[in-house]
């Protein structure tokens, strides 16, 4: 028997060592849209209520150099083509971790570094 039963992901906390550059980061290269303000942090969000993701980036912490290996947590995004995407960050300049790789003819995969080194996977269609 479980101890509690989860419903849901509510949000995904992402901490940031500069806020304001994770928020350009995350609606201007990523397009996440704004949502509510906290003052030491701030919700973004993608897509619907229903399949969309909010994260809530909070500011003052110290940044992270980016190593897969130390990574404890990573987050996955979708989009409606994974090779499109992974061509317009190539083109942006946005660090990889991991270059493009399409494992089956129906998924593929490659990862980003955002500015404080979190690890950001897309994985899907290509």
């Amino acid at each position: 028997m479980s101890t509690v039963q989860i419903e849901g992901l509510n949000v995904v906390v992402l901490c940031a060592s500069d806020l304001k550059r994770s928020i350009e980061f995350y609606t201007g290269t990523l397009g996440m849209k704004m949502g509510k303000n906290f003052g030491s942090g701030q919700l973004l969000q993608a897509g619907d209520d229903k399949t969309g993701v909010t994260i809530h980036l909070e500011g003052g912490h110290e940044a992270q150099k980016p190593d897969l290996k130390k990574a404890q947590v990573s987050v996955c995004f979708r989009t409606s083509s994974i090779k499109a995407s992974y061509e317009a960050l190539k083109a942006a300049k946005v660090p990889m971790l991991m270059e493009y790789r399409e494992l089956r003819q129906d998924f593929a995969m490659f990862m980003i570094a955002d500015p404080d080194g979190l690890a950001i996977e897309f994985a899907g269609k290509p």
